[in-house]
């Protein structure tokens, strides 16, 4: 099902006209509906951890690198985030706040396996991660449309979770709007 095919039917949910095309239309209901589906699909996607959206990230040490940028298309963490390396059985500490942080960075002892935390749009870890061992951890992508897309562009576009789910939110806030 493809972003119009949920508009045109959250259209006739509404007992509006069905629009023929969403994005690209002149029409104030289709421009509507369009907007209202990219809004949708972002809550939608927020509102779990789905796992089709859930990706594996692996950061390679080097002995030296204490930053790792995060993937181009991570958008957040699951709630019950780990950061698990080749070298321990057991997961690297997940920092609670900022004042902790800095106390583990201060700090000329670091307890092994080390500690982490995202900050500044990267993955922060003490002590740097060895060379020839990985660390890897799951992440929740933001791309949310088929095709690696963010958001709905194309009339054409599909969403990849459930349509259903497009068609009643789309029906929702509408209604929520008026």
């Amino acid at each position: 099902m493809t972003v119009l095919d949920a508009c045109k039917s959250a259209a006739t949910k509404l007992n509006q006209a069905r629009p023929t095309t969403v994005f690209g239309s002149s029409l104030p209901f289709a421009q509507e509906l369009g907007d209202l589906a990219n809004e949708a699909a972002t809550a939608i996607a927020k509102a779990h951890e789905w796992q089709v959206l859930t990706k594996k990230a692996t950061l390679t040490g080097d002995a030296v690198t204490t930053a790792f940028s995060l993937p181009s298309d991570y958008d957040r963490l699951p709630l019950k985030a780990s950061l698990l390396t080749s070298q321990f059985s057991s997961p690297l500490t997940q920092a609670r706040d900022l004042d902790e942080w800095l106390d583990f960075q201060l700090r000329p002892f670091i307890g092994a396996p080390g500690y982490w935390m995202i900050l500044g749009g990267q993955v922060q870890v003490v002590p740097a991660i060895a060379t020839g061992t990985t660390a890897q951890y799951y992440y929740i992508g933001n791309q949310i449309v088929a095709g690696c897309k963010t958001a709905f562009t194309t009339d054409t576009d599909a969403f990849l979770l459930p349509e259903s789910l497009l068609t009643l939110h789309i029906v929702g806030r509408w209604k929520a709007q008026k």
